[in-house]
Protein backbone atom coordinates (compact mmCIF):
# COMPACT_ATOMS: atom_id res chain seq x y z
CA UNK A 1 0.00 0.00 0.00
CA UNK A 2 1.25 3.21 -1.09
CA UNK A 3 1.49 6.24 1.38
CA UNK A 4 -0.19 9.78 0.72
CA UNK A 5 2.35 12.11 0.30
CA UNK A 6 1.38 15.50 1.61
CA UNK A 7 1.54 18.44 -1.50
CA UNK A 8 4.25 20.58 0.06
CA UNK A 9 3.67 24.13 1.05
CA UNK A 10 4.98 26.37 -1.64
CA UNK A 11 2.80 23.80 -4.00
CA UNK A 12 -0.02 24.98 -1.77
CA UNK A 13 1.30 28.45 -1.70
CA UNK A 14 1.42 28.78 -5.71
CA UNK A 15 -2.30 27.20 -6.51
CA UNK A 16 -3.68 29.78 -4.16
CA UNK A 17 -2.10 32.76 -5.50
CA UNK A 18 -2.86 31.25 -9.38
CA UNK A 19 -6.75 30.62 -7.99
CA UNK A 20 -6.94 34.08 -6.71
CA UNK A 21 -5.27 35.57 -9.70
CA UNK A 22 -7.55 33.89 -11.85
CA UNK A 23 -10.38 35.54 -9.66
CA UNK A 24 -9.06 38.58 -10.21
CA UNK A 25 -8.71 38.88 -13.16
CA UNK A 26 -12.15 37.61 -13.93
CA UNK A 27 -13.33 40.38 -11.65
CA UNK A 28 -11.74 42.59 -13.26
CA UNK A 29 -13.11 41.84 -16.81
CA UNK A 30 -16.66 41.82 -15.26
CA UNK A 31 -15.60 45.24 -13.73
CA UNK A 32 -14.24 46.48 -16.94
CA UNK A 33 -17.23 45.39 -19.29
CA UNK A 34 -19.58 46.95 -16.89
CA UNK A 35 -18.10 50.53 -16.48
CA UNK A 36 -17.50 50.35 -20.20
CA UNK A 37 -21.49 50.14 -20.79
CA UNK A 38 -22.47 52.94 -18.09
CA UNK A 39 -19.30 55.32 -19.05
CA UNK A 40 -20.83 58.32 -18.54
CA UNK A 41 -19.31 60.05 -21.12
CA UNK A 42 -19.95 57.65 -24.28
CA UNK A 43 -23.86 59.07 -23.71
CA UNK A 44 -25.69 61.56 -25.70
CA UNK A 45 -25.80 64.90 -24.15
CA UNK A 46 -28.74 66.85 -25.39
CA UNK A 47 -29.08 70.45 -25.04
CA UNK A 48 -32.80 70.35 -24.87
CA UNK A 49 -31.94 68.13 -21.54
CA UNK A 50 -29.69 70.27 -20.32
CA UNK A 51 -31.98 72.97 -19.77
CA UNK A 52 -29.60 75.98 -18.50
CA UNK A 53 -27.13 75.10 -21.65
CA UNK A 54 -30.51 76.48 -24.09
CA UNK A 55 -30.07 79.91 -26.02
CA UNK A 56 -33.78 80.53 -26.29
CA UNK A 57 -36.13 83.57 -26.17
CA UNK A 58 -39.16 82.07 -23.83
CA UNK A 59 -40.60 78.99 -22.44
CA UNK A 60 -43.82 77.90 -22.20
CA UNK A 61 -45.12 75.92 -18.95
CA UNK A 62 -43.02 73.66 -18.43
CA UNK A 63 -42.02 72.52 -22.28
CA UNK A 64 -38.93 73.58 -23.95
CA UNK A 65 -39.26 77.15 -26.26
CA UNK A 66 -37.66 75.44 -29.29
CA UNK A 67 -41.24 73.96 -29.88
CA UNK A 68 -43.44 76.48 -28.61
CA UNK A 69 -42.13 80.05 -29.46
CA UNK A 70 -43.65 80.37 -32.47
CA UNK A 71 -45.45 83.81 -33.93
CA UNK A 72 -49.17 84.65 -34.05
CA UNK A 73 -50.79 85.70 -37.09
CA UNK A 74 -51.31 88.87 -36.09
CA UNK A 75 -47.58 89.17 -34.57
CA UNK A 76 -45.66 91.69 -35.94
CA UNK A 77 -42.45 90.52 -38.25
CA UNK A 78 -39.57 92.24 -36.94
CA UNK A 79 -36.77 90.11 -38.67
CA UNK A 80 -35.55 93.18 -41.25
CA UNK A 81 -35.15 95.75 -37.96
CA UNK A 82 -31.22 97.00 -37.83
CA UNK A 83 -31.39 95.44 -34.22
CA UNK A 84 -33.14 92.70 -32.09
CA UNK A 85 -36.49 93.38 -30.58
CA UNK A 86 -39.10 91.06 -28.76
CA UNK A 87 -42.22 89.88 -30.63
CA UNK A 88 -45.00 91.88 -29.21
CA UNK A 89 -47.71 88.57 -29.39
CA UNK A 90 -45.24 86.67 -27.39
CA UNK A 91 -44.71 89.25 -24.88
CA UNK A 92 -48.98 89.20 -24.84
CA UNK A 93 -48.75 85.87 -24.03
CA UNK A 94 -47.03 86.19 -20.82
CA UNK A 95 -47.94 89.40 -19.32
CA UNK A 96 -51.26 90.27 -20.92
CA UNK A 97 -51.66 93.83 -22.53
CA UNK A 98 -50.88 96.48 -20.32
CA UNK A 99 -53.60 99.00 -21.41
CA UNK A 100 -52.46 102.21 -19.91
CA UNK A 101 -49.35 101.93 -22.25
CA UNK A 102 -51.11 101.03 -25.28
CA UNK A 103 -53.16 104.23 -24.49
CA UNK A 104 -50.21 106.47 -24.27
CA UNK A 105 -48.44 104.96 -27.67
CA UNK A 106 -52.21 105.83 -29.22
CA UNK A 107 -52.10 109.40 -27.62
CA UNK A 108 -48.71 109.81 -29.19
CA UNK A 109 -49.37 108.56 -32.62
CA UNK A 110 -52.80 110.83 -32.94
CA UNK A 111 -51.64 114.36 -31.06
CA UNK A 112 -47.97 114.60 -31.87
CA UNK A 113 -47.11 112.43 -34.62
CA UNK A 114 -50.89 113.31 -36.60
CA UNK A 115 -50.41 109.63 -37.01
CA UNK A 116 -53.78 107.55 -38.35
CA UNK A 117 -54.13 105.40 -35.54
CA UNK A 118 -56.20 102.89 -37.95
CA UNK A 119 -52.97 102.50 -39.76
CA UNK A 120 -51.85 100.02 -36.76
CA UNK A 121 -53.00 96.97 -35.33
CA UNK A 122 -52.71 96.26 -31.17
CA UNK A 123 -49.95 94.07 -31.40
CA UNK A 124 -47.99 96.99 -33.50
CA UNK A 125 -48.69 99.69 -30.97
CA UNK A 126 -47.50 97.42 -28.29
CA UNK A 127 -44.82 96.08 -29.87
CA UNK A 128 -43.48 100.02 -30.50
CA UNK A 129 -44.33 100.50 -26.70
CA UNK A 130 -42.37 97.52 -25.69
CA UNK A 131 -39.32 98.70 -27.62
CA UNK A 132 -39.68 102.26 -26.28
CA UNK A 133 -40.30 101.20 -22.41
CA UNK A 134 -37.69 98.32 -22.70
CA UNK A 135 -35.10 100.94 -23.51
CA UNK A 136 -35.99 103.74 -21.10
CA UNK A 137 -35.74 101.53 -18.24
CA UNK A 138 -32.41 101.55 -18.82
CA UNK A 139 -31.88 105.10 -19.66
CA UNK A 140 -31.39 107.69 -22.51
CA UNK A 141 -28.45 106.33 -24.21
CA UNK A 142 -30.09 104.30 -26.81
CA UNK A 143 -32.12 107.31 -28.59
CA UNK A 144 -30.67 106.30 -31.72
CA UNK A 145 -32.00 102.77 -31.29
CA UNK A 146 -35.62 104.02 -30.25
CA UNK A 147 -35.27 106.56 -33.79
CA UNK A 148 -34.56 103.42 -36.00
CA UNK A 149 -37.59 101.22 -34.09
CA UNK A 150 -39.66 104.52 -34.66
CA UNK A 151 -39.16 104.52 -38.19
CA UNK A 152 -39.28 100.74 -38.64
CA UNK A 153 -42.83 101.13 -38.33
CA UNK A 154 -43.12 105.15 -40.60
CA UNK A 155 -43.08 106.73 -37.50
CA UNK A 156 -40.44 110.02 -36.88
CA UNK A 157 -39.57 110.04 -33.69
CA UNK A 158 -38.76 113.21 -32.03
CA UNK A 159 -36.94 112.99 -28.42
CA UNK A 160 -38.04 116.77 -27.88
CA UNK A 161 -41.64 116.53 -28.01
CA UNK A 162 -41.32 112.42 -26.22
CA UNK A 163 -43.58 112.17 -22.83
CA UNK A 164 -44.32 108.46 -22.88
CA UNK A 165 -42.29 106.46 -20.47
CA UNK A 166 -41.61 107.82 -17.12
CA UNK A 167 -38.88 105.45 -16.07
CA UNK A 168 -38.97 104.23 -12.86
CA UNK A 169 -35.14 103.97 -10.77
CA UNK A 170 -35.92 101.59 -8.38
CA UNK A 171 -38.67 99.05 -6.93
CA UNK A 172 -38.84 96.73 -3.97
CA UNK A 173 -41.30 94.56 -2.83
CA UNK A 174 -42.78 93.69 0.31
CA UNK A 175 -42.51 89.71 0.41
CA UNK A 176 -42.40 87.49 4.17
CA UNK A 177 -38.74 86.35 3.95
CA UNK A 178 -38.28 82.09 4.32
CA UNK A 179 -34.88 80.59 5.21
CA UNK A 180 -33.97 77.08 3.80
CA UNK A 181 -31.51 76.78 6.54
CA UNK A 182 -32.62 74.02 8.99
CA UNK A 183 -35.31 72.97 6.69
CA UNK A 184 -34.23 72.47 3.28
CA UNK A 185 -30.43 72.82 2.98
CA UNK A 186 -30.78 71.57 -0.64
CA UNK A 187 -34.28 72.90 -1.43
CA UNK A 188 -33.71 76.50 -2.47
CA UNK A 189 -36.33 76.35 -5.53
CA UNK A 190 -38.29 74.88 -3.30
CA UNK A 191 -38.17 77.78 -0.61
CA UNK A 192 -37.94 80.63 -3.51
CA UNK A 193 -41.60 78.86 -4.60
CA UNK A 194 -43.03 79.30 -1.42
CA UNK A 195 -42.42 82.88 -1.24
CA UNK A 196 -44.16 83.30 -4.02
CA UNK A 197 -47.04 81.31 -3.06
CA UNK A 198 -46.82 83.06 -0.01
CA UNK A 199 -47.18 86.21 -1.33
CA UNK A 200 -50.09 85.50 -3.31
CA UNK A 201 -51.82 84.20 -0.66
CA UNK A 202 -51.04 80.93 -0.38
CA UNK A 203 -50.70 79.45 2.90
CA UNK A 204 -48.19 77.04 2.21
CA UNK A 205 -44.66 75.99 4.41
CA UNK A 206 -41.42 74.87 2.30
CA UNK A 207 -42.10 71.12 3.53
CA UNK A 208 -45.27 71.46 2.48
CA UNK A 209 -44.78 72.24 -1.02
CA UNK A 210 -41.84 69.93 -1.39
CA UNK A 211 -44.56 67.12 0.13
CA UNK A 212 -47.47 67.76 -1.58
CA UNK A 213 -46.34 69.15 -5.37
CA UNK A 214 -42.59 69.00 -6.23
CA UNK A 215 -41.82 65.99 -7.90
CA UNK A 216 -38.44 64.16 -6.38
CA UNK A 217 -36.49 61.08 -7.70
CA UNK A 218 -33.88 59.75 -6.20
CA UNK A 219 -29.71 60.02 -7.07
CA UNK A 220 -27.93 57.02 -6.70
CA UNK A 221 -24.94 55.33 -8.01
CA UNK A 222 -23.83 51.93 -9.56
CA UNK A 223 -20.60 50.52 -10.48
CA UNK A 224 -19.00 53.88 -10.03
CA UNK A 225 -22.06 55.51 -11.99
CA UNK A 226 -24.23 58.28 -10.64
CA UNK A 227 -27.78 57.95 -12.11
CA UNK A 228 -30.95 60.19 -11.80
CA UNK A 229 -33.69 61.83 -13.26
CA UNK A 230 -34.08 64.58 -16.08
CA UNK A 231 -33.74 68.36 -13.79
CA UNK A 232 -35.79 69.65 -16.29
CA UNK A 233 -38.56 66.99 -15.11
CA UNK A 234 -38.01 66.21 -11.42
CA UNK A 235 -36.02 67.44 -8.71
CA UNK A 236 -32.77 65.38 -8.62
CA UNK A 237 -32.13 63.77 -4.86
CA UNK A 238 -33.55 64.60 -1.56
CA UNK A 239 -34.08 68.81 -0.57
CA UNK A 240 -33.82 68.04 2.63
CA UNK A 241 -30.56 66.09 2.66
CA UNK A 242 -27.61 67.85 3.39
CA UNK A 243 -24.97 65.69 0.31
CA UNK A 244 -27.93 64.00 -1.40
CA UNK A 245 -29.95 66.76 -2.62
CA UNK A 246 -28.92 67.99 -6.29
CA UNK A 247 -31.97 70.23 -7.88
CA UNK A 248 -34.12 70.77 -10.32
CA UNK A 249 -34.66 73.62 -13.94
CA UNK A 250 -37.28 75.88 -13.89
CA UNK A 251 -40.24 73.06 -15.79
CA UNK A 252 -40.16 71.75 -12.43
CA UNK A 253 -41.34 74.38 -10.09
CA UNK A 254 -43.77 75.64 -12.73
CA UNK A 255 -45.75 72.63 -12.67
CA UNK A 256 -45.16 72.34 -8.86
CA UNK A 257 -46.82 75.81 -8.52
CA UNK A 258 -49.75 75.36 -11.24
CA UNK A 259 -50.67 72.16 -8.84
CA UNK A 260 -50.57 74.45 -5.70
CA UNK A 261 -52.02 77.30 -6.75
CA UNK A 262 -56.16 78.91 -6.75
CA UNK A 263 -57.73 79.01 -10.48
CA UNK A 264 -57.33 83.06 -10.50
CA UNK A 265 -53.14 82.27 -10.41
CA UNK A 266 -51.31 80.60 -12.86
CA UNK A 267 -47.06 80.07 -12.81
CA UNK A 268 -45.58 81.44 -15.86
CA UNK A 269 -42.39 79.91 -17.35
CA UNK A 270 -40.49 82.99 -17.88
CA UNK A 271 -37.03 81.57 -19.39
CA UNK A 272 -35.26 83.63 -21.92
CA UNK A 273 -36.12 87.00 -20.89
CA UNK A 274 -33.04 89.15 -19.40
CA UNK A 275 -32.88 90.30 -15.89
CA UNK A 276 -33.36 93.55 -17.30
CA UNK A 277 -36.49 92.64 -18.78
CA UNK A 278 -37.79 90.99 -15.66
CA UNK A 279 -37.99 94.63 -14.19
CA UNK A 280 -41.54 94.95 -15.75
CA UNK A 281 -42.85 92.03 -13.59
CA UNK A 282 -41.33 94.01 -9.88
CA UNK A 283 -42.96 97.75 -11.13
CA UNK A 284 -46.20 95.58 -11.51
CA UNK A 285 -45.73 94.21 -8.00
CA UNK A 286 -44.39 90.88 -9.05
CA UNK A 287 -42.06 88.80 -7.75
CA UNK A 288 -39.81 86.33 -9.68
CA UNK A 289 -37.95 83.17 -9.14
CA UNK A 290 -34.84 83.56 -10.85
CA UNK A 291 -31.89 80.32 -11.13
CA UNK A 292 -28.38 82.08 -10.52
CA UNK A 293 -25.50 80.87 -8.52
CA UNK A 294 -24.45 80.98 -4.68
CA UNK A 295 -23.27 84.15 -4.01
CA UNK A 296 -23.49 85.47 -8.00
CA UNK A 297 -20.24 83.64 -8.23
CA UNK A 298 -19.10 81.86 -11.86
CA UNK A 299 -19.92 78.13 -12.42
CA UNK A 300 -16.68 76.48 -11.63
CA UNK A 301 -17.62 72.90 -11.81
CA UNK A 302 -20.47 70.62 -13.45
CA UNK A 303 -22.14 67.68 -11.89
CA UNK A 304 -23.37 64.82 -14.84
CA UNK A 305 -25.30 61.45 -14.28
CA UNK A 306 -27.25 59.57 -16.10
CA UNK A 307 -30.33 58.53 -16.94
CA UNK A 308 -32.25 55.42 -15.19
CA UNK A 309 -31.90 53.91 -18.86
CA UNK A 310 -28.58 54.95 -19.00
CA UNK A 311 -29.57 56.22 -22.86
CA UNK A 312 -28.66 59.99 -21.54
CA UNK A 313 -26.48 62.06 -19.54
CA UNK A 314 -27.39 65.11 -17.85
CA UNK A 315 -25.29 68.18 -16.91
CA UNK A 316 -26.08 70.31 -13.64
CA UNK A 317 -24.25 73.74 -12.31
CA UNK A 318 -23.01 72.70 -8.91
CA UNK A 319 -23.85 75.90 -7.29
CA UNK A 320 -26.84 76.54 -8.59
CA UNK A 321 -28.97 78.33 -6.77
CA UNK A 322 -32.79 79.92 -6.66
CA UNK A 323 -33.87 83.11 -5.49
CA UNK A 324 -36.92 85.78 -5.40
CA UNK A 325 -36.00 88.84 -7.33
CA UNK A 326 -37.93 91.27 -5.25
CA UNK A 327 -36.32 94.55 -6.84
CA UNK A 328 -33.95 96.87 -7.89
CA UNK A 329 -32.40 100.57 -8.16
CA UNK A 330 -29.93 102.14 -10.33
CA UNK A 331 -26.96 99.71 -8.90
CA UNK A 332 -28.15 96.48 -9.08
CA UNK A 333 -31.16 94.13 -8.37
CA UNK A 334 -32.54 93.11 -4.52
CA UNK A 335 -33.35 89.66 -3.54
CA UNK A 336 -34.68 87.12 -1.12
CA UNK A 337 -31.80 84.94 -0.85
CA UNK A 338 -32.69 81.60 1.15
CA UNK A 339 -29.35 80.38 1.62
CA UNK A 340 -27.75 80.34 5.24
CA UNK A 341 -30.35 82.93 5.73
CA UNK A 342 -29.24 85.58 4.21
CA UNK A 343 -32.20 87.43 4.05
CA UNK A 344 -32.56 90.24 1.80
CA UNK A 345 -29.54 91.11 -0.21
CA UNK A 346 -28.37 93.16 -3.25
CA UNK A 347 -26.12 92.34 -5.96
CA UNK A 348 -24.40 94.76 -8.46
CA UNK A 349 -26.18 94.41 -11.77
CA UNK A 350 -23.02 92.92 -13.31
CA UNK A 351 -22.80 90.14 -11.29
CA UNK A 352 -26.37 88.89 -10.90
CA UNK A 353 -26.45 89.45 -14.70
CA UNK A 354 -23.73 87.09 -15.50
CA UNK A 355 -24.74 84.79 -12.80
CA UNK A 356 -28.34 84.71 -13.90
CA UNK A 357 -27.37 84.17 -18.20
CA UNK A 358 -24.91 81.42 -16.99
CA UNK A 359 -27.57 79.22 -15.30
CA UNK A 360 -30.13 79.44 -18.90
CA UNK A 361 -31.58 82.73 -17.99
CA UNK A 362 -34.34 81.11 -16.12
CA UNK A 363 -36.84 82.76 -14.43
CA UNK A 364 -40.44 81.52 -12.84
CA UNK A 365 -43.85 83.86 -11.96
CA UNK A 366 -47.10 83.74 -10.51
CA UNK A 367 -49.93 85.83 -12.60
CA UNK A 368 -53.28 86.54 -11.60
CA UNK A 369 -55.19 84.90 -14.53
CA UNK A 370 -59.00 85.90 -13.29
CA UNK A 371 -60.37 87.73 -10.64
CA UNK A 372 -61.51 85.49 -7.58
CA UNK A 373 -65.03 83.69 -7.19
Amino acid sequence: MKKFKRPRTSTIILSTVVIIMAIALCVCCIAIIKLRRVNLFSKSILLSNNYFMQNIEFATDGEDASENNTLSENSVKTAELPFPTRDAATYLYYTGVDDELVKKVLSWLIDIENMDPDMFNKCQITDIALSLSDLYNIGNSEIETVRKTCAAFGITYDKSKHNLIDPINSKQIDIDYISQEGILPNGCEAVSATMLLNYCGVDISPEEFVDGYLQCEDVSIRWGCRYGPNPKYAYAGNPRSENEGWGCFAPVIVRALNEALPKNYSAKNLTGATIAQLKEYIDRDIPVAVWVTVNMEEVGRILQWQSKDGEETFLYPANEHCMALIGYDEDGFIFADPYESKGIVKYSAEDATLAFNSLGRQAVAILRTAKPE
